[in-house]
């Protein structure tokens, strides 16, 4: 099965903490790393597991945390293609006791825009780029795409196989109005909803 993920990559400082701090608050970290994340890099990394191979298409800046990115990922086993501009996003996570995370980011989300041909590909999952990108992402036999990305679908006016976000974020906000087979709204440790009928949440390891 051939795979891809259009997304973008962020430099994440993650923290484990037993809640996320209210304004005016500390909290502190019992552990802590730093890894490439992001939509993208995440999509990516979960649908390799999955499938065996994903190739995944992002934009980076020609940078030290760039390259660093873009190694990690090679050893996680994502085949990249990286258009080099800008500087690449940083971002901060705070993950609590019930895995939900908190995230912070620094700077621009970097977009591929780069030609691309998809119509070898069996699934593409568009979490960030440009129109003409997702466009061209059409021509797989299946295509997902994220919430978070709604003006970007709105202006691709391409028809999604799958649509899903969180139904807890404000920014993941979705009105029904793209040309989408399944809508998936997830909620955390209470499962989702698929197209009006909920699901369970399978428990965490």
């Amino acid at each position: 099965m051939r795979c891809a993920v259009v997304g973008h990559v962020e430099w994440t400082e993650f923290a484990l903490v037993d809640h996320v701090p209210a304004p005016g608050n500390i909290a502190h970290a019992y552990d802590d790393w730093a890894e490439p994340a992001g939509g993208g890099s995440v999509v990516a990394v979960q649908i390799r597991k999955l499938a065996g191979t994903c190739d995944f298409i992002t934009a980076l800046g020609d940078d030290e945390l760039g390259h660093t990115c873009a190694e990690r990922l090679a050893e996680m086993g994502l085949s990249l293609t990286v258009e080099w501009f800008g500087r690449t996003r940083r971002a901060i996570t705070l993950i609590d006791e019930y895995r939900e995370r908190t995230i912070t980011t620094f700077g621009p989300k970097l977009r591929p825009n780069a030609s691309y041909d998809f119509s070898g590909y069996d699934l593409v999952f568009f979490i960030a780029g440009e129109p003409s990108v997702l466009r061209a992402a059409r021509a797989a036999t299946f295509l997902a795409a994220t919430t978070r990305e709604v003006p970007t679908l709105r202006e691709g006016g391409v028809h999604l196989d799958l649509l899903v976000g969180s139904g807890r974020d404000p920014g993941e906000r979705y009105d029904g109005d793209l040309d989408a087979g399944v809508v998936v709204a997830t909620d955390g440790i209470d499962g989702g909803v698929a197209n009006g009928s909920r699901y369970a949440a399978v428990p965490a390891p």
